[in-house]
């Protein structure tokens, strides 16, 4: 316990540090680039490249900052024997390691350590409390987390062409950029790799905090392509566009139906995902990592109010048992209904200032008008969503099977300080990025326009919380996100049995056959000195023939 409060601190202090120094390169606009040449073979060099600019950074100083107020809530929240808190601990100080990793290097060497270890720490951290639906959703985990290890590992085999493993310094061709896509969207969970993201809600809540958050496992996607989206075409830039707007808004619509407190979190996140990937794609950059930083923020803090909930409550996360839930604990619902609105752009809250730019600029820039209305009916739905939840905490309808504790100390001051600091560092960000200066004059019907969002979007919410009937067939086809787990089962099986089968038959019998043992046993037979037996090509082959039926046999 002791040395996760220790490590909370040093923590907490070492991105201070980092702040300061990412806003002083900020301010003399400079970068420094670190290169260690392992080794050259003719002329690949196989180099191991630090890029330190404001972005990584400010990157460093945002993952540290929450992972130290989530260690120190982890401290109560996770109430277990001495020897699974400190494989609990170690776990996150991995994952820690892991991210930096990734922030740090615009190398392919120095990023597939990072990716990788991201994958494997984050499988071994949703199948944490070992039931069987942690493994299921920690399997669909790690498939779809490889698939983008896949695209990495093949963009590393196309740049050995170049001569070394530096993408940013080179003009992609246009595999690597369908592979560079494959990474993204599986990382950041985009259509149709969303799935695993609700999922990966089986995980502990600070897990769920830290990693499903949107500051480190999810933005890993983001993060790459803010880095690399000025190598891509236009064709890849559309199309992410309209990827990112449909997962924007299918996350939206499910979360409405929803009725698992953290999936609907996760489904937020989800929909943030998609908004910021769409930015991504008009080629905002700076626009992106502003927004990335303000979500970061309060997205961690809503998921460690929903986990603080579920502590008092009996580890229950339907949202029904949740109704009246300000009246019993006013801090942490305050502190809740304070990150819904920041999630909504509600004005002068920590949101408000990066997502009324991005709606801005998305009204003034050239757009698929597919993309446009599904960005808008996205955005409604948020607001949808988050009201409904405000109005199940607010409720005169008090559940009486509430399991009452009073406000846990160290929950309730890391909640507190994470409110504080994101709302200092959001507007200090804003301000160092030099957004305070930038106005955009559009006509009065669009500057009113989010307005409209916003209103239409709390009619909705209301109505959603209202009227739904949870017999209602569309609710549970949504509830079970367009049915896409029950695919995903189905090609996952089919596919992980197909490759079963093939190492069986294949690669463990026919292949080990025709080389080894197969040559073994005719040079065995051969080297027999009985003079008076004539051995024929004929016989070995027919000797051969009935190893391989005894062997097929024994299989079945």
């Amino acid at each position: 316990m002791m040395k996760m409060f220790i490590c909370g601190i040093l923590l907490f202090k070492f991105s201070f540090l980092m702040m300061l120094f990412s806003l002083y390169y900020l301010y003399l606009n400079k970068f420094m680039i670190f290169e260690w040449n392992i080794f050259s073979f003719n002329s690949m060099k196989f180099n191991f490249l630090l890029l330190i600019d404001y972005k990584s950074l400010m990157f460093i100083f945002l993952v540290s900052m929450i992972f130290s107020m989530i260690i120190i809530y982890s401290i109560s929240y996770m109430d277990l024997s001495d020897l699974k808190m400190n494989r609990f601990f170690y776990l996150m100080i991995l994952f820690l390691i892991s991210m930096y990793m990734l922030i740090l290097s615009p190398n392919m060497l120095s990023i597939i350590l990072g990716w990788d270890g991201l994958g494997l720490i984050s499988y071994c951290l949703v199948i944490y409390y070992m039931k069987m639906k942690a493994f299921t959703s920690g399997m669909v985990t790690i498939l779809l987390n490889r698939l983008g290890d896949i695209g990495l590992l093949m963009i590393m085999g196309l740049m050995t062409f170049y001569g070394s493993w530096n993408l940013m310094l080179y003009n992609m061709n246009e595999f690597m950029m369908i592979f560079l896509l494959l990474m993204a969207f599986t990382k950041s969970a985009q259509i149709p790799f969303s799935t695993w993201l609700p999922m990966a809600m089986m995980a502990p809540t600070p897990v769920s905090s830290l990693v499903h958050s949107s500051s480190t496992l999810v933005t890993a996607g983001i993060y790459l392509l803010i880095r690399y989206v000025d190598l891509l075409e236009f064709n890849f830039k559309c199309f992410i566009m309209l990827i990112s707007s449909l997962t924007m808004l299918f996350a939206g619509l499910v979360a409405n139906f929803e009725l698992d407190m953290k999936k609907i979190v996760a489904y937020s996140t989800l929909s943030q995902l998609g908004f910021m990937m769409s930015m991504l794609s008009i080629g905002s950059t700076e626009l992106v990592f502003l927004h990335l930083f303000i979500h970061a923020m309060f997205k961690s803090l809503m998921f460690m109010c929903v986990g603080s909930y579920m502590h008092y409550m009996n580890s229950n996360q339907d949202i029904r048992i949740y109704y009246g839930m300000y009246y019993i604990y006013p801090l942490k619902s305050m502190i809740l209904i304070f990150s819904i609105l920041s999630l909504c752009g509600f004005p002068f809250l920590v949101g408000y200032y990066s997502k009324d730019l991005i709606i801005e600029y998305f009204f003034i820039n050239k757009m698929v008008y597919f993309s446009v209305v599904n960005l808008i009916v996205g955005t409604i739905f948020t607001v949808s969503y988050s009201f409904r939840m405000i109005l199940v905490l607010t409720s005169k309808y008090l559940m009486m099977n509430v399991i009452y504790l009073k406000e846990d100390k160290i929950m309730a001051i890391s909640m507190s300080m994470m409110m504080l600091l994101s709302l200092f560092y959001s507007k200090l960000i804003f301000n160092s990025m030099n957004f305070n200066l930038v106005s955009i004059n559009m006509l009065l019907v669009y500057k009113l326009l989010v307005f409209k969002m916003m209103i239409l979007g709390m009619i909705m919410g209301f109505n959603f919380y209202k009227f739904i009937l949870f017999e209602n067939k569309i609710g549970l086809f949504l509830m079970s996100f367009l049915f896409m787990n029950m695919i995903y089962k189905f090609i996952y099986k089919k596919v992980i049995t197909m490759m079963f089968d093939y190492e069986l038959y294949i690669e463990k019998s026919i292949v080990e056959m025709l080389s080894s043992k197969f040559t073994l046993l005719t040079l065995g037979i051969h080297s027999l000195k009985i003079p008076s037996l004539s051995i024929s090509v004929f016989f070995t082959f027919s000797v051969y023939t009935i190893y391989l039926l005894v062997f097929m046999l024994s299989l079945k």
